[in-house]
């Protein structure tokens, strides 16, 4: 095929052999047909065990970045399993460090993670900060290192609920094992259709505006979908997250995710909430002493009288009773804000705690020193942070009301930032994609035409 090309350029068109160049575009059909034929044939376990690996790292990170990135006060939550319909469990109840072991012990795999509402008079309402998307990350983090060591396991993959795009879990996998974990089509098909894949989906509480969805909701319409998601003739292992109120809701309106192990996360102990602070902020002689009254306040030493406990103490112990809200507590006193810990005290006793944390958080996370290996990181200015995060958070919020792009939803809780185009002006948006692309197509254009060898002009 070449040399009759080559003489085409040479000698002009009309000096080429038919029968060669017809001979040559055969060989050369011949030669694709075999290529195609002979493309990789990609191994089941070998594209797992990559996908496996890459799922490691990334939800470490998420997991990190969700403790403050401090991983050493991570809190052992403790949990209960109701199950439902044709769930069947080896134990009912569990703690973090046990979730992968529970879970690997369901039939079939399928899990609802919620917490436990707060009790009255805490102040907050709800099950906000429970340690829900926490767990997930125990689970596909420890799932994700069986599969990656060679064990026969599934592959868990974190779904945002709110990217949902409608439609199938299988076609939703297939879409984020493609764009997000930049999976070859082949491969993605492969690891679909051999179930390899679990989809964990986080955040269903955050479909629906509220806290009732009921059965016209995008909740209800996804639990729809993941109780028509199966595994052979039984139904397909997957693990959900959502706020209690949300779920009961779902549950009331007969719209619940069915055959289902329905965990429930418990609120923090005063002793759980005392340990996490002595790793975390009090495991230095100079920090055990600033937080001495605080870890007093929280699991006061045997020693001490039951009537020496003051109603202070009491309150910050419904204050500081998720995960999130002593991650709060331990970044805004942090030892380089120069805030006295013993200050948690008086501010939970006077109801003013739980707005402080929230104030101060931001400008307490940029002051915070950094970790090991981020001293080359510049610092950064708290005001300039918190217009950026203001702006950000304005952007998640405005994709809650339901935004899409082509047909899919915007996530109102992850910042993912090939999504984040909408914060700017579409048009703009489009006439610089227009013009950098006729730029491209010009720039192609002139190329191939100096590559070309000029044509000799023949003589009449």
């Amino acid at each position: 095929m070449v040399l009759p090309v080559r003489s085409a350029l040479e000698k002009g068109w009309g000096d080429v052999d038919p029968g060669g160049l017809a001979v040559a575009s055969v060989g050369l059909a011949i030669a694709l047909v075999g290529l195609w034929t002979a493309r990789r044939r990609y191994d089941s376990a070998e594209v797992a065990a990559g996908l496996a690996r890459s799922v490691v790292r990334v939800e470490q990170e998420a997991f990190a970045q969700l403790l403050g990135g401090d991983v050493n006060g991570v809190i052992d939550l403790s949990f209960t399993a109701d199950m439902t319909g044709r769930v069947r469990g080896a134990t009912a109840t569990g703690r973090l460090e046990d979730v992968v072991s529970f879970y690997r012990g369901l039939t079939p795999g399928r899990v609802v993670v919620t917490g436990t509402p707060a009790p009255p008079g805490a102040g907050v309402a709800g099950d906000a900060g429970a340690g829900k998307t926490l767990t997930a990350l125990a689970l596909v983090i420890g799932l994700a290192r069986a599969r990656a060591d060679g064990e026969p396991v599934q592959v868990p993959v974190r779904l945002t609920a709110t990217s949902w795009p409608g439609g199938t879990i299988e076609d939703w996998l297939a879409r984020e094992l493609e764009q997000a974990w930049k999976q070859k089509r082949a491969q993605a098909r492969l690891l679909l259709e051999a179930q390899l894949v679990l989809p964990v989906i986080d955040g269903v509480d955050e479909l629906d505006p509220g806290d009732a969805p009921g059965p016209g909701s995008r909740a209800a319409a996804l639990m729809a979908e993941v109780n028509r998601y199966q595994l052979g003739t039984a139904p397909a292992p997957v693990v959900l997250t959502c706020r209690r109120l949300q779920y009961e809701a779902l549950e009331h309106g007969q719209v619940p995710a069915r055959t289902m192990a329905l965990v429930r996360l418990d609120r923090v102990s005063p002793a759980q909430a005392r340990a996490f602070l002595e790793h975390r902020v009090a495991d230095t002689s100079v920090g055990r002493a600033a937080w001495q009254p605080v870890l007093d306040a929280l699991d006061p030493p045997a020693s001490a009288s039951v009537t020496a406990v003051r109603p202070e103490a009491t309150a910050l112990r419904r204050a500081l009773d998720t995960p999130w809200r002593l991650t709060l507590a331990a970044t805004v006193y942090h030892p380089a804000t120069g805030r006295q810990p013993a200050d948690l005290l008086t501010r939970a006793g006077n109801g003013t705690l739980h707005q402080h944390l929230l104030t101060h958080y931001i400008d307490a996370a940029v002051t915070a020193t950094p970790g090991p290996g981020a001293a080359a990181v510049p610092a950064l200015d708290p005001a300039k942070t918190r217009r950026v995060l203001t702006v950000l958070a304005r952007y998640l919020h405005a994709n809650a009301a339901g935004r899409t792009e082509q047909g899919r939803a915007l996530s109102s809780s992850d910042l993912v930032l090939h999504d984040l185009w909408p914060l700017v002006k579409a048009r703009a948006i489009r006439l610089q994609d227009a013009l950098l692309t006729v730029l491209l197509n010009c720039g192609a254009w002139v190329a191939f035409g100096r590559a070309l060898p000029e044509q000799p002009s023949k003589r009449s």
